[in-house]
């Protein structure tokens, strides 16, 4: 089996095991391993995104069991994504295989772990494993213990957030393993201040510990080892069809819903009791009522709704009129998928020459909404406002954004700017703050006088930092809040002011 060959066979997500693939990958690692680097990079670069194949998680653990120094790096920037990301990306494998990741690759590099480790940026029990990790490093004698011991102490007195999180907790484990007694003074500091969580371990069984009087373990984490391919990916194939082809998903039962809601708003109202099952339907079907509306019940005069709901035209407005119909009643998660299948064939019905979502050839098309730029803006708002707790909302966001954009060049400036604003967040939300920070950067020089750009791209680097994991930089979002109070002309509606005195206030 050739590499190629073999490297094929890993991509159907099947519960078949290619166990003669990865034996020929194995002997002719050098020419497999660009391939599963190749993997890592896409999913770095594409946080977001669905798994196309099984071949990302094949190359997860490979990697791992062949030691490749390139995967260290990878590993490393994957693990810093948003704590989202790695939900989507690793799920469990956050806390218990990904900092065998780490040891497996790192081959010395402890300075790229330990700053790992003082990253605030990152997921805290990510952090809390890379220290696991240097700590098993120093039990297999391949990390000097004198070294590990001034780390700790280095950890404890300076190198972590005053907050509790769970690298504080880790840091005291790893102090109480070495039991170094020099540390016992930042210990009750941690717990004095609160840093420390003392249902994780009380303080006086690390105080027992460190003085020789108490129980040193290691932490649970050291108790796994990392097994082969087979023996790792035997836990993820279980789920998997044999035949590796996935059912599509069917949302059609989505429809159902709104459907009934708009038979049960345009119903002809009735005066008294409800219908008996054998008379006739009040909906003017001409169907018995048992065999008709009897599931959705009947409408009296005053029940009546002023508004009639209009029928969808096609396939496409049963969509989007679904959408509107969850998001009304707060059920984001089936508006977005509803919204998701009318999207790309709103698209494609619009005509080649159409640049403006409010060009006339827009109007008429579909009964869900009166102007497509209303819609387009009300999808937009249903990602924003779930951005943050929903990896679909990333997902859609990644891929409607750039499009509306590039598909209407056009469309209302303030839209557009709104649109780009939004897209930034979102690229923040995925781990590319740079690309964001260069987006607004982009939008500031194209619209000097607007505060928009200033406004998002400070609250980023300040209030909004910690959310989104980036390093805050105070100075440069005054410098920011600042410049556009000399320049713009719409500062008031931007509330500058007040977001530099906050800023004032936060510094201090």
């Amino acid at each position: 089996m050739t590499p190629e060959e073999a490297l094929k066979e890993l991509e159907p997500f099947t519960s078949t095991m290619p166990v003669e693939a990865l034996k020929a990958i194995r002997e002719t690692w050098p020419a497999a391993e660009p391939v599963l680097l190749a993997e890592l990079d896409w999913r770095i670069e594409h946080p977001y995104a669905e798994d196309p194949s099984a071949r990302f998680l094949y190359a997860l653990f490979l990697c791992a069991e062949m030691k490749s120094e390139a995967a260290f790096e990878r590993y490393l920037a994957l693990s810093r994504l948003p704590t989202p990301m790695l939900d989507q990306i690793f799920g469990d494998m956050v806390t218990e295989t990904l900092p065998h990741f780490f040891a497996a690759t790192c081959h010395g590099r402890f300075d790229g772990l330990k700053a790992l480790v003082e990253d605030s940026r990152c997921d805290e029990f990510v952090r809390a494993g890379a220290l696991d990790m240097l700590m098993m490093l120093v039990r297999e004698g391949n990390l000097p213990r004198d070294g590990m011991e001034a780390y700790c102490l280095d950890l404890l007195a300076e190198k972590l957030e005053r907050e509790m999180n769970f690298v504080w907790d880790a840091a005291i484990g790893a102090a109480k393993e070495l039991q170094i007694k020099q540390a016992l003074p930042l210990i009750k500091t941690a717990y004095d201040k609160g840093w420390a969580d003392p249902m994780c371990d009380s303080y006086g069984d690390v105080v027992a510990a460190i003085s020789g009087d108490g129980d040193a373990d290691a932490h649970y984490v050291h108790e796994y080892t990392l097994g082969s391919t087979e023996e790792e990916m035997g836990f993820y194939i279980g789920d998997w069809p044999a035949d590796g082809q996935a059912s599509p998903r069917d949302f059609s039962y989505l429809l159902e819903a709104p459907a009934n809601d708009r038979k049960k708003r345009k119903r002809k109202p009735v005066n008294g009791n409800e219908p008996g099952r054998n008379d006739p339907c009040p909906c003017g079907s001409g169907k018995k009522y048992k065999k008709c509306c009897i599931d959705i019940g009947y409408v009296r005069d005053e029940d009546l709704p002023a508004d009639l709901a209009e029928g969808p035209k096609n396939r496409t407005d049963e969509w989007i009129m679904a959408g509107a119909y969850y998001a009304g009643i707060n059920a984001y998660g089936k508006a977005l998928d509803c919204w998701e299948q009318a999207w790309p064939a709103v698209l494609d019905n619009l005509p080649d020459a159409v640049m403006d979502p409010d060009d006339e050839a827009c109007t008429g098309l579909y009964n869900g909404f009166d102007f497509l730029s209303n819609w387009l803006q009300d999808v937009g708002s249903l990602i924003d406002d779930h951005v943050l707790g929903s990896i679909q909302a990333v997902q859609l966001g990644m891929e409607f954004y750039p499009a509306v954009l590039k598909r209407f060049p056009n469309m209302n400036e303030v839209i557009a700017r709104n649109f780009e604003a939004s897209l930034a967040r979102l690229e923040c939300a995925c781990g590319k703050s740079e690309a964001a920070f260069a987006r607004l950067q982009r939008m500031i020089e194209a619209y000097p006088q607007n505060a928009q750009g200033y406004a998002v791209l400070a609250d980023l680097l300040s209030f909004d930092a910690r959310t989104f994991g980036i390093l805050p930089d105070i100075g440069q979002a005054q410098c920011l809040l600042t410049q556009a109070l000399m320049i713009a002309k719409n500062a008031a509606d931007w509330s500058l002011d007040l977001r530099l005195e906050d800023l004032r206030h936060w510094r201090d």
